[in-house]
């Protein structure tokens, strides 16, 4: 049974030429973690995830603008070389 406050995350993680694992969730990729096993991985992103969270509340509670936060965009264009 899912809990009342619960939210559903997608973690994808990956595995690299050297056996570490890199994770995120797609729903929040910019909280990345890594770990010299899965589930090192996977605990270091929980870890995170609370942090995430309480800075998307208070921006959301604040209505903090992109300037306000002093964030930068820019787009980007990247062709990889052949």
């Amino acid at each position: 049974m899912k809990k009342r406050n619960a939210i559903e995350l997608t973690g994808i993680f990956i595995k690299d030429h050297n056996d570490n694992f890199t994770g995120f969730f797609s729903q929040f990729p910019e909280a990345v973690s890594q770990g010299e096993s899965f589930e090192e991985a996977e605990k270091r992103l929980f870890d995170v995830l609370p942090d995430i969270l309480d800075l998307k509340e208070k921006i959301a509670d604040e209505g903090l603008s992109e300037s306000q936060q002093n964030v930068f965009k820019k787009a980007y264009s990247y062709e990889p070389a052949e």
